[in-house]
């Protein structure tokens, strides 16, 4: 599981430049304090790709994962609900698992090439 860089911002001040993960089948993007995470998604992989993020074991865990699509070309920034999606537990905890797949059905496999899916996390 690839971990995705995170980019922690100062209130008045510069922070450093965001950088992007290339994407990989599954990835792990580290949470901030409650919604004060952004995760970024650039697609250049020629194809349109779906992002699953998986419920993570908080209260809100009942409303179930998210998926979305993310056309070629486009660029996309979710907020996360931390206790919806923020694993708590086990070997992910402090973080959101994310998975790449087909932007119709989050069940089938993401056709394109991964790397073209580029993802960044920027915290407040």
């Amino acid at each position: 599981m690839t971990k995705i860089t995170a980019t922690d911002c100062v209130r008045d001040g510069f922070s450093p430049a965001i950088q992007y993960t290339p994407g990989e089948n599954e990835l792990w993007a580290p949470a901030g304090k409650d919604e004060r995470t952004v995760i970024l998604v650039r697609n250049d992989s020629g194809t349109d790709c779906g992002v699953t993020v998986e419920a993570g074991d908080g209260l809100r865990k009942s409303i179930g994962p998210f998926h979305g699509k993310v056309a070629n070309g486009q660029e996309v920034a979710m907020v996360l609900d931390s206790m919806r999606f923020k694993k708590l537990e086990g070997e992910q905890k402090g973080g959101f698992v994310l998975r790449l797949c087909d932007g119709e059905n989050p069940e089938s496999p993401f056709s394109g090439t991964a790397a073209g899916v580029k993802f960044a996390v920027v915290r407040t």
